[in-house]
């Protein structure tokens, strides 16, 4: 929160409150270090990653599950759970949901990025090699 604390009194200039922190840190897309802006950075740099390997590809499986996970961001209302609204599931149960999605995200990115970092430039750009 000492991160944010700028962004956060920028936008709702008010002292900090537990609604206005669980949104702003689940669904704010300016807050830098907001849970729905760093999915956001992560799914463009996966759409330009595909962008420069093949244009002509649809969105790979680590891009569906940022876009999937930012689909459950945006429809989070945290609001009624901090109004002490009675028919609603636990906050703690819906915070483990979103922990659940999060875990979920390393394995994806994992089986289609990290374990395949190493690309190649072709031959023809590499003359320290001598493959011209």
């Amino acid at each position: 929160m000492l991160g944010s604390q700028d962004a956060y009194r920028r936008l709702y200039q008010a002292r900090s409150q537990p609604r206005y922190v669980a949104e702003f840190f689940l669904q704010q897309p300016d807050a830098p270090h907001g849970l729905f802006h760093l999915v956001h950075a992560m799914k463009q740099s996966l759409a330009a990653i595909r962008q420069e390997s093949d244009p002509s590809s649809g969105p790979g499986a680590p891009e569906r599950a940022a876009q999937e996970l930012l689909l459950f961001l945006s429809e989070l209302k945290p609001a009624p759970h901090f109004r002490g609204e009675s028919d609603l599931p636990p906050l703690e149960k819906l915070l483990s949901g979103l922990l659940e999605r999060l875990y979920a995200l390393y394995p994806v990115f994992n089986d289609h990025h990290f374990s395949h970092q190493a690309r190649l430039a072709p031959a023809e750009a590499q003359p320290e090699l001598g493959l011209a």
